[in-house]
């Protein structure tokens, strides 16, 4: 078993965490992905919550957004809720 695999595993039995594949992106590029999906001006006027804890989002601590379902979910930067969404 390779070393990748072994950890891979490992995090599965032990925590119940699978492989994920997650894009990192600059504040810059998502600043430009909320405009591109008409949600900028919503984050600016604190209408974005985390979909985890439900804490208003700011450019400060929006850590980024994944689409479930074709919804998008906005996430702050506590680790308890990234972890949540890794699960």
């Amino acid at each position: 078993m390779r070393t990748s695999e072994w950890i891979n595993w490992l995090r599965a039995v032990l925590w119940g965490f699978q492989k994920t594949d997650i894009s990192l992106i600059e504040d810059d590029d998502l600043t430009t992905l909320l405009k591109e999906i008409d949600r900028l001006d919503d984050l600016l006027a604190g209408k974005l919550h985390c979909s985890q804890c439900g804490k208003p989002l700011t450019r400060d601590n929006i850590s980024g957004f994944i689409v479930k379902d074709g919804e998008y979910q906005f996430l702050c930067e506590d680790q308890v809720c990234l972890s949540k969404t890794a699960k």
